[in-house]
């Protein structure tokens, strides 16, 4: 059995990093089974059956799984019941082995994705990025920002309590032996959010700031190494002012568009400078 995993060219995307994250600790990247297939759009055949956006999981003629969690959970399952080639070559379960240690991976995952949404709200209303794309909302921006946090509070009261953190950073080289689904997805959550968006979502979090700078030197961490051009990240990183005043929401916008002027001008001056570079 051959399943093809369709994700965004150079692991950029949150969600598809997820999966390779996660199929990087599973062991599961060089098997001859699992196909993966950059791209920067769903396939057509999936398209035309749902709205789709990447990762995509196909398993065979017009049958997807769509979701980032769900094709972990199918790994999982596959691997878990023994009757696929590729649960040979893959490590142990990442769930849990009794019923209370997987409840606890499925409460901890949710709260995680609960920080995601809230995280991506926060984003779509308050960063320059989208500003031309749909109506900013800096109230909503701020809104989705503390309810992200509140999850990740909570996150940070279950990560205390793993006994894998539990010694000093400076002997932490055997800490996370037992990565679990829970580490993968948290963890592409952290990581984009600097990498893109310059926000460091740990910060205060002492816990899950241990974490993530034991997690960022694991091999499966560079699945999500992905450096943002430049003029994107000034986009991305700029989190417009809230303001009550109109004059104030003029300011705001004046901010923007200032950004967006820098922005142009580079890639208006980026041929001239090259031919400078290649003639003089």
């Amino acid at each position: 059995m051959t399943i093809e995993l369709f994700v965004l060219p150079d692991q950029s995307g949150l969600y598809p990093r997820r999966v390779l994250i996660y199929l990087a600790e599973k062991s599961l990247l060089q098997s001859p089974n699992i196909v993966i297939t950059p791209t920067s759009k769903a396939p057509e055949s999936a398209s035309r059956q749902l709205p789709s956006s990447l990762p995509i999981l196909s398993l065979g003629t017009n049958r997807y799984i769509r979701q980032s969690i769900p094709i972990i959970e199918y790994f999982e399952d596959l691997c878990d019941a023994g009757t696929e080639e590729i649960a040979g070559i893959a490590r142990p379960t990442m769930r849990g082995h009794t019923s209370e240690e997987r409840a606890r991976t499925r409460e901890i995952l949710e709260l995680v994705d609960e920080a995601t949404v809230h995280f991506e709200l926060a984003c779509r209303k308050g960063s320059a990025m989208f500003s031309l794309l749909e109506k900013q909302d800096t109230a909503a921006s701020r809104c989705a920002f503390a309810s992200c946090r509140k999850s990740l509070e909570v996150i940070e009261g279950h990560y205390k309590q793993d006994e894998r953190l539990s010694t000093s950073i400076s002997s932490t080289d055997n800490m996370l032996d037992r990565v679990n689904m829970v580490d993968c997805v948290l963890f592409a959550l952290l990581q984009f959010s600097i990498q893109l968006y310059s926000r460091d979502l740990a910060e205060g979090l002492p816990t899950l700031k241990l974490f993530y700078e034991i997690f960022r030197k694991r091999d499966s961490a560079k699945f999500g190494e992905h450096t943002f051009p430049r003029e994107l990240k000034m986009l991305a990183s700029h989190f417009i002012k809230e303001s009550t005043s109109s004059f104030g929401s003029v300011l705001a916008a004046l901010d923007v568009a200032f950004i967006y002027i820098s922005v142009l001008g580079y890639f208006i001056l980026k041929p001239v400078i090259l031919l400078k570079q290649k003639f003089i």
